[in-house]
């Protein structure tokens, strides 16, 4: 019984089951085991693979710097000052890591990660603490992200948002770290990190919110700069200076609780309470993108314009590009102190603005200044303005109808009151009329009847023809007063026309280019000089520029007479609310204008009030002329005559043309007499000149209105012998008279006998 008992029990035992739990257990933890280690391979096998990309990431490091820190484009002046410069950001490398403060640093720390010099490219402790900080509140509250791996999310990941970029961040941040020495990494960082309001890099950012280079940042001013680039765009000082406030004092606290290797403070206690109470002054805002203009702002802005029209299809604002221009600072310089003495030594007279360009023989634009104060009014009247330009017009009308034999240079003009035109009375200034004037004298006095008159016999639509063809103003209409100065011009337009002049006969077109290039000094574009040829007779022109030569040793310009070589013309209009002077040298021509500026009523635009009655171009604005054409002629002397040949010290133009003339004089049988010659147009140099007239007039296009054929005052010359030929000489002298001589007569000579030489006593 025992034994069964025995054997039963042993039976029982040996045949009693297990818990269906356990079993389930171990397939649990052996699944749960194999997933892991299935995951953990995976997460090996990611993280090597990210490792591989980051070594890759690494290997072209060099070339995402440079393809991620673009060349701006600039705009330079003739000596290489930088005007203008434009890029997608704003950009300002530093270059060398001793470039850095202390202070910035510190302030970047502290703000960013402050065990910067005491990881490999990641905080561990900073990880977990974050982590921790985190699940307390329920949310991200905190990051872990090192300067290393912010680096790396600006080079390679950029904004991607997701678990990998995080894995990726790290694994780069290793191999930066690995190649990179702690002072590179920091260096990179200041120049790439994104601190708002268009700014790329600490250095620009000091520039853009403060004025200041990067070594003259107060402490506060560095924290506040180094806390900007967690939210550079809500957060910086210009957008809401409040937080940004509060963001700097956070930095300072840091920076007045750590140490360095010695225990020194990073900011001392004095420098703490010092910095937490300095106000925060920026400079005034600035552009949101990467364009400044650096200097002379008319002229910048007048080159960002030009560059828009003649190459529109190129985005100079994207960078890249260098433009030379041909502004010459220190003529520059001087235009702008001339322009703002004139204004300011004659405020009480009115004069509250002033405008100068000046352009050399080749068209090179040397100085431009479209205002007194561009902070004041950004129009720029050189280019843009559109002002009556007065009698300085005058000497276009008698250009117009001299190339059409509508007048010959001996004529004498009437000063008898214009009265074919009901109700339009125009006058001299002064009043006084009667009688008749030659040429010279109506022009060097500016007298408005006898070019009313000329304007009668030219007719105003041929006149206006010729200022449209031969002189470039495009937008000038047939008017009988249009001698007097109606038609709007700009002083651009102006030394465009006055050029012709200058140049006996071709015009200059204003250019402000030299050349642009593109990367590594490619040549996109270079602006040669652009004369159009032979606008005017060459006789006309040379005998205009002696007119005006008149105007400045005799007539209404006497002030420019300080000026060697100048020849001008001034021009003030109706009610003194413009006046002008419009004068050239040898090579340079310079254009001025002044007016009394004011707001109007509603101070959203300028209008233009009367000068004082005693203001007038050839008292006040020849003043801009003579100061900045003395400034000039010391930079690039006085040029050369017409003709291209060097001016000796004391000659006049008439004098230097002189001996072009003896020397190229042809037989005395084709001479011309003065006071006969019919000169020509460009195109019709053949053509007898009443045809010409004729032709004229009956234009298609622009058919002039019927009026009395006006006549032609009575010749006196003596009769010619055959064969002969009349000349006009001096009565002193007896050679070539010229505009000068005061006393003239007209005598016949035969071939071969007639003086070759031009009179110079009376050449000035």
């Amino acid at each position: 019984m025992a034994t069964r008992v025995a054997s039963g029990r042993v039976a029982t035992r040996s045949k009693r089951k297990k818990s269906p739990w356990v079993k389930w257990a171990k397939i649990a933890l052996t699944c749960a085991f194999g997933t892991f280690m299935l995951g953990g391979f995976a997460a090996g096998m990611f993280v090597f693979n990210e490792f591989k990309k980051a070594e890759k990431k690494i290997e072209r490091l060099p070339l995402l710097l440079d393809s991620i820190a673009v060349t701006p484009t600039f705009i330079y002046a003739s000596d290489g000052t930088v005007l203008y410069r434009a890029s997608p950001v704003y950009r300002k490398p530093i270059l060398n890591y001793s470039e850095i403060p202390d202070t910035v640093i510190y302030a970047t720390l502290a703000a960013e990660d402050k065990r910067f010099f005491k990881h490999d490219g990641i905080d561990y402790y900073a990880a977990a603490r974050s982590v921790v900080t985190n699940l307390r509140s329920g949310r991200a509250a905190q990051g872990g992200s090192t300067i290393t791996m912010q680096l790396c999310k600006r080079l390679f990941t950029k904004s991607e948002k997701d678990f990998g970029r995080k894995v990726g961040d790290v694994c780069t941040a290793l191999q930066v770290e690995r190649i990179m020495q702690k002072k590179e990494i920091l260096k990179t960082y200041l120049n790439e990190i994104f601190y708002g309001h268009g700014a790329y890099g600490i250095k620009a950012a000091a520039q853009v919110y403060f004025g200041k280079s990067l070594k003259s940042l107060t402490p506060a001013e560095a924290a506040i700069l180094a806390r900007c680039v967690r939210r550079p765009t809500e957060e910086n000082p210009y957008k809401d200076i409040e937080k940004a406030t509060q963001n700097r004092n956070v930095v300072l606290r840091i920076m007045n609780e750590e140490t360095d290797d010695n225990g020194k403070k990073w900011l001392s206690d004095t420098e703490y309470e010092r910095a937490k109470n300095e106000p925060v002054r920026l400079q005034p805002q600035a552009f949101e993108s990467g364009e400044r203009i650096a200097a002379y702002p008319y002229f910048t802005h007048y080159v960002l314009d030009y560059l828009a029209k003649e190459m529109p299809d190129l985005d100079f604002k994207k960078g890249g590009y260098k433009i030379y221009t041909t502004l010459n600072p220190a003529v520059q310089d001087e235009t702008e102190k001339a322009v703002r003495r004139v204004v300011r030594g004659n405020s009480r007279a009115g004069v509250k603005t002033a405008a100068f360009v000046l352009m050399d023989i080749s068209g090179r634009i040397i100085a431009m200044q479209g205002g007194v104060d561009y902070q004041r009014n950004q129009f720029n009247m050189v280019s843009q303005g559109a002002r009556q330009p007065g009698s300085s017009f005058k000497p276009f009308i008698y250009a117009a109808a001299l190339s059409t034999g509508a007048i010959s240079p001996g004529d004498s003009i009437s000063n008898e009151p214009y009265t074919k035109i009901p109700g339009w009375h125009p006058e001299n200034s002064g009043g006084k009329f009667g009688g008749v004037a030659s040429i010279p004298t109506a022009i060097a006095q500016s007298m408005n009847l006898p070019a009313v008159w000329v304007t009668d016999k030219v007719g105003p639509e041929t006149a206006a023809r010729y200022a449209r063809d031969a002189f470039g103003f495009e937008d000038v209409k047939g008017y009988m007063s249009m001698a007097l100065g109606v038609n709007e011009v700009s002083p651009l337009q102006m030394a465009e026309g006055y050029s012709v002049f200058m140049t006996g006969g071709d015009r200059v077109l204003p250019r402000p280019i030299l050349k642009i290039t593109g990367k590594d000094e490619e040549l996109v574009k270079s602006f040669q000089p652009n004369i159009l040829k032979n606008q005017l007779d060459s006789r006309v022109a040379n005998y205009m520029n002696d007119c005006l030569r008149g105007v400045v040793t005799g007539g209404t310009g006497k002030a420019a007479s300080v000026i060697r070589d100048a020849r001008g013309k001034t021009g003030t209009t109706q009610i003194n609310k413009d006046a002008w002077f419009c004068g050239y040298t040898n090579n340079l021509v310079g254009i001025g204008w002044i007016a009394n500026e004011q707001l109007s009523e509603s101070g959203k635009s300028w209008v233009y009030k009367p000068m004082s009655s005693r203001t007038f171009g050839g008292t006040v604005t020849v003043n801009i002329w003579t100061q900045v054409m003395a400034k000039a002629q010391k930079i690039f002397g006085r040029g050369t005559s017409q003709n291209g040949e060097a001016l000796e010290r004391g000659d006049s133009y008439v004098e230097a043309t002189s001996r072009r003339r003896e020397q190229d004089e042809p037989p005395a049988d084709e001479q011309i007499n003065r006071s006969e010659e019919k000169t020509t147009t460009r195109d019709e140099r053949t053509t007898e000149p009443e045809t010409r007239r004729e032709e004229a007039k009956t234009e298609p296009t622009k058919p002039e209105p019927t009026r009395p054929e006006p006549t032609r005052p009575e010749r006196r010359d003596p009769p010619r012998e055959e064969g002969g030929v009349n000349v006009e000489i001096c009565a002193e002298t007896g050679l070539k008279a010229t505009i000068y001589c005061p006393e003239t007569a007209t005598r016949s000579f035969s071939p071969g006998n007639a003086p070759r030489r031009w009179c110079r006593k009376h050449s000035q």
